[in-house]
């Protein structure tokens, strides 16, 4: 009975640990994929002023 339950609490431990990873890891690139787009967005910004600037 006591293995059993051991057993179960293991599972239990590893999914809830696999589970965490995976949450973690999603919201880490999510984050990562955000700022890349924001700089990129910041720098076409910039880049199409500058090129607007010596269009004028």
């Amino acid at each position: 009975m006591n293995y059993k339950r051991n057993v179960t609490s293991a599972v239990f431990d590893i999914g809830l640990g696999w589970l965490v990873g995976w949450l973690v890891g999603w919201l880490v690139g999510w984050l990562v994929g955000w700022f890349t787009t924001e700089i990129e967005t910041g720098l076409n910004k910039t880049t199409g002023a500058a090129l607007l600037r010596q269009l004028l």
